[in-house]
């Protein structure tokens, strides 16, 4: 099995109803995976669903819709206690190494945008049903 790139999901957690803001980040590319309250805050997690760009192409998406939103989608953004980009990767036996490059602009994005980074490796085979 080839070493991949899955998806990149966008993590919120808030005091505060994200439902509205959920809507605005929403595309084609982009779908819902969890918007409910959990542990006494919001969590809403958003997944791309394209499943064959790269991390920057995603992270592009996901920076183009927030630096979008004005009004109280903003304020929400704003008040959210936590915000991170979780870069999913399936592990693999081919080829000896994967490289995503996270060019210098898109980090200072990430940054203005206080949007924190994770990697998630899974395990081969746990998105075999994708090829």
């Amino acid at each position: 099995m080839a070493i991949k790139y899955i998806a990149t999901d966008l993590n919120l957690k808030s005091k505060f109803d994200l439902s509205e803001l959920a809507k605005h980040l929403l595309c084609k590319d982009v779908s819902p995976h969890l918007n409910e309250w959990v542990n006494n805050k919001y969590e809403l997690r958003l997944g791309g669903n394209a499943f064959n760009n790269s991390p920057s192409d995603d992270i592009e998406l996901y920076c183009h819709k927030i630096e979008t939103l004005n009004g109280t989608n903003k304020e929400r953004w704003e008040n959210c206690e936590s915000r991170v980009l979780d870069i999913a990767f399936e592990g693999g036996e081919t080829p000896n190494n994967l490289t995503s490059l996270l060019d210098e602009k898109l980090i200072l994005r990430l940054s203005k945008l206080k949007l924190g980074l994770e990697i998630t490796i899974y395990q081969t085979g746990l998105y075999a049903h994708l090829d």
